[in-house]
């Protein structure tokens, strides 16, 4: 199922392949569809993730610049509902930098725990120099 450069490739067989993978998900017709508009573009066979892409596309991105034009019409204009195009762009906006927050707030809960296993580590490697008085990051190994 994946590309094969260089190599004959039986479509029937991948066609089967996709059927399984994209069971539930995909119907034959999206499957075909998604081939299509594939091959126009391409001179190669997709992947199933070339075929996703195309019948799952990933959602645009809200530009700051659009996020603060929404925000001026809505002032301008003196429109707060929440059915307006410019409530849906903030919205979108306050979303995807709330997944960017979480991403970050993960990645730093990660350095702080790698940060401290490897200040124990530290610690324990300095304990095992010293002698059995002196514990802690102030002893050195001169000191024993």
């Amino acid at each position: 199922m994946q590309k094969a450069y260089g190599r004959e490739m039986n479509a029937r067989i991948v066609m089967q392949g996709w059927e399984i993978k994209f069971a539930g998900r995909f119907t034959i017709e999206q499957i075909l569809y998604a081939l299509d508009v594939y091959t126009d573009k391409h001179d190669d066979f997709p992947s199933p993730a070339n075929l996703i892409e195309i019948l799952q596309p990933e959602e645009p991105k809200v530009s700051e610049a659009q996020f603060i034009a929404a925000q001026k019409w809505q002032e301008r204009n003196n429109d707060w509902s929440a059915y307006t195009d410019a409530a849906e762009t903030i919205s979108r906006y306050r979303r995807q930098n709330e997944e960017k927050r979480e991403v970050y707030q993960i990645t730093c809960e990660k350095v702080a725990q790698l940060a401290a296993s490897s200040v124990k580590r530290i610690n324990q490697i300095a304990d095992d120099n010293c002698n059995p008085n002196q514990k802690g990051l102030l002893c050195s190994p001169e000191q024993s």
